[in-house]
């Protein structure tokens, strides 16, 4: 009996021990990089994470300007390629696990078959290549191209313009507001001292 409890308690105390592995989550990732160069365009992926935070999310259609943006979860690298990745991913609203094709995911040269990758990704279409059964079609995924420092730079320095155009907007409105309003008042108190 104290041979099985002292196994017991060894047994506890190594799983205590054993440290937990985080796979990031498709959320977490979008939290980590926001915004993403597809094409030619900027991509803001808040409101996506925003919205994939919600209860049922999966359920509901995609923000606006987030359309084709699909989350990839814990998907396992099955091949390193020249230009990307082929996984097999999991995806909710898909039927099941699926083989795919990624591209520009950071640092994805530095991947090995067996890792593990939760992404968001845009789909493109498909993906031609050759496995050793022939050729092979799958879905394909764009990451998205992360700003360098100077597009990140420039987008702050836009963004900061755009934030103080809107409060000058935003001040010369109430500003407005509060002059009408002081007419009408002015008006209403004439119109009271003109009554006998």
């Amino acid at each position: 009996m104290k041979t099985l409890l002292a196994l017991l308690l060894s047994l506890l105390a190594g799983f205590a021990a054993t440290p937990k592995t985080v796979v990031p989550t498709p959320q977490t990732d979008a939290a980590s990089a926001p915004v993403r160069k597809l094409g030619e365009r900027w991509v803001d992926l808040r409101p996506l994470a925003r919205h994939m935070t919600a209860p049922g999310w999966a359920s509901r259609p995609m923000p606006a300007g987030c359309e084709g943006w699909e989350p990839h979860y814990s998907a396992k690298v099955i091949s390193v390629g020249r230009d990307g990745l082929i996984l097999d991913s999991f995806t909710p609203g898909a039927a099941g696990r699926r083989t795919i094709y990624l591209r520009n995911l950071p640092d994805w040269q530095l991947r090995k078959d067996g890792d593990r990758v939760s992404f968001l990704a845009h789909n493109f279409g498909t993906y031609n290549y050759q496995s050793v059964g022939g050729s092979r079609t799958v879905a394909g995924y764009d990451y998205g191209t992360l700003p360098t420092p100077e597009e990140k730079a420039d987008m702050d320095r836009k963004s900061a313009e755009i934030t103080a155009a809107h409060r000058a907007a935003v001040k010369a409105d109430l500003d407005r507001k509060v002059s009408e309003a002081k007419e009408r008042a002015e008006k209403a108190r004439a119109e009271r001292e003109k009554k006998p």
